[in-house]
């Protein structure tokens, strides 16, 4: 039985370069929300294939990682080149709330667990070789490396990597792109910092020491963006 009271799938027969098209109902967007997925050729029947989530920035939707910068496209010859293993790409809209929900939880609509939970569980519904063993990666641009960031280090145990470019660090620099006033997002902490997210994770696994789940820690440079970012 599904999650979602409603699930539409675009039709493969007139889908293109691996590209398909899922819209769900969700309460979490008192909605429906679009995702964009990149679904790999593969010669065998692979399960459990690794979801890696796209966050877009300020102004575009699940279409833009696919067809401003052809994430699909890189995807496909990485993984013919056995770069890397194959894998769904999942390229959600933020939930199209103003010029950028900043993939937070707002007071009516919670665009963070449409990501945190929603997109996962409608992947797995509904894409073969999608399946509850998946492991699950998030990266970003800009507000999106935000959200990436922010939802990774909030979640640390559902996220096996986090990855951000020229992301904002700060809720407040969501002021530089946004038409909205930051009074206008309904959300409870207005002083999310997440790099203060990030190294409060670093010490409590450094704290835990041989008592938690072994695992690889890598702390590496991130491009960052303090004032005004590209988009």
């Amino acid at each position: 039985m599904s999650n979602f009271r409603t699930v539409e799938l675009s039709d493969e027969a007139f889908e293109n370069a691996g590209l398909r098209f899922l819209t769900i109902k969700t309460k979490n967007l008192k909605g429906r929300g679009d995702i964009c997925l990149f679904i790999p050729e593969v010669d065998e029947e692979l399960t459990d294939l690794p979801i890696y989530i796209l966050l877009h920035g300020v102004y575009g939707s699940s279409w833009a990682w696919a067809m401003k910068g052809g994430a699909h496209l890189t995807a496909k010859r990485l993984m013919h080149n056995g770069d890397i293993r194959p894998a769904i790409i999942a390229m959600p809209s933020d939930g199209l709330w103003g010029d950028g929900s900043g993939y937070l939880s707002h007071k009516e609509k919670d665009f963070s667990q449409w990501i945190v939970s929603d997109v996962p569980e409608a992947i797995i519904e509904t894409i073969a070789g999608a399946s509850n063993k998946s492991r699950l990666c998030i990266g970003g641009l800009s507000m999106g490396g935000y959200g990436a960031l922010m939802l990774g280090g909030q979640n640390p145990h559902k996220f096996k990597a986090i990855s951000a470019h020229s992301a904002i660090t700060k809720f407040e620099q969501m002021a530089n792109f946004v038409e909205e006033p930051l009074e206008k997002y309904t959300i409870q902490n207005k002083n999310i910092n997440v790099i203060d997210i990030l190294q409060k994770n670093k010490k409590t696994y450094r704290q835990l020491g041989s008592i938690a789940e072994p695992r690889i820690i890598s702390w590496r440079p991130i491009e960052l963006c303090t004032g005004k970012c590209p988009r």
